[in-house]
């Protein structure tokens, strides 16, 4: 009778543990997926930005052409 309840109770606790890797692993899973987000979300507004000062010194290129 012990020698079951000694097995039934390692059984409960390797599942617990199995339960709390998964947790560990789902989480790290969905920080990588958030910081990945958040990097392509930077360079998406780094790159928008590039373009904005680009047209501006442009704008400001043609600008000074036309005054001479």
């Amino acid at each position: 009778m012990k020698a079951l309840k000694a097995a039934e109770a390692a059984k409960r606790l390797e599942e617990k543990k199995q339960k709390e890797q998964e947790k560990r692993k789902a989480a790290a899973k969905a920080e990588r997926e958030r910081l990945k987000q958040e990097k392509e979300l930077k360079q998406k507004l780094e790159e928008e930005q590039k373009k904005k000062r680009e047209l501006d010194a442009a704008a400001k290129k043609r600008q000074r052409e036309e005054g001479e």
